[in-house]
């Protein structure tokens, strides 16, 4: 088969728009994806207008999103990263990741890389959890070994139908310790934080499994 009919065959094309383009993204959806560069609490990594550090305790030491849930561009990567674990979604979000991960912790080493698990009904369904294909991005872009997380969801209610007082309750039972230990800094990933009620309430197991720090990392942090 010749290049040229592999081309016609197999054009690259935007992951969102689906038009022709030599880039995970066309020069138009890229330019609607603004990085989350500053103006950000420092904790809990919110722009500062929706800081949720005085309103819950917060288990994890720090957590820094690459992008604000804001558009219809941003709404689109995280629903097709959700809905088919797109490869090349993932590849664009783990960059975006990474690089805020180079700016904000760039002193810091981190022993392990692990991820918010998705319901073992939900992963059989699904066929794979978009916060693992995030993590093992990032593990392989890192050279840090990526362990599977010593949680397991159990049933509750869905956190994005709920309030935030609601989100934080549910989140405390929402999983349970399940697996190998952990130890050292770790660096804990998933797709979106909207109240950090999840991160930090996970965060909390993986300390009583041995981490002795908890720096979170997500793809997009939420306006609310």
């Amino acid at each position: 088969m010749s290049n040229r009919i592999i081309d016609l065959l197999f054009v690259n094309r935007c992951a969102l728009c689906r038009k022709p383009s030599d880039a995970v993204l066309c020069d138009k959806c890229q330019k609607q994806i603004k990085p989350l560069n500053f103006g950000c609490c420092e904790r809990c990594g919110k722009p500062f207008k929706n800081c949720i550090c005085k309103k819950q305790r917060l288990k994890f030491t720090r957590c820094v999103s690459a992008f604000r849930y804001e558009n219809s561009a941003v709404t689109s990567l995280i629903f097709k990263l959700k809905s088919t674990g797109n490869r090349y979604v993932v590849s664009f979000l783990s960059e975006a990741m990474l690089s805020r991960l180079k700016s904000e912790y760039k002193n810091l080493d981190f022993d392990y890389i692990t991820y918010v698990p998705i319901s073992d009904s939900k992963l059989r369904r699904k066929g794979f959890d978009h916060a693992a294909l995030l993590a093992e991005a990032l593990s392989l872009k890192l050279n840090i070994p990526l362990v599977c997380p010593p949680l397991k969801r159990r049933g509750g209610k869905i956190q994005k139908y709920l309030s935030m007082r609601d989100r934080s309750r549910n989140a405390e039972g929402a999983f349970r310790l399940s697996g190998d230990k952990i130890s050292g800094r770790v660096l804990f990933v998933d797709d979106v934080m909207t109240t950090g009620a999840t991160l930090s309430s996970c965060s909390s197991l993986l300390k009583r499994a041995g981490a002795s720090e908890v720096y979170c990392l997500t793809a997009v942090t939420s306006a609310k």
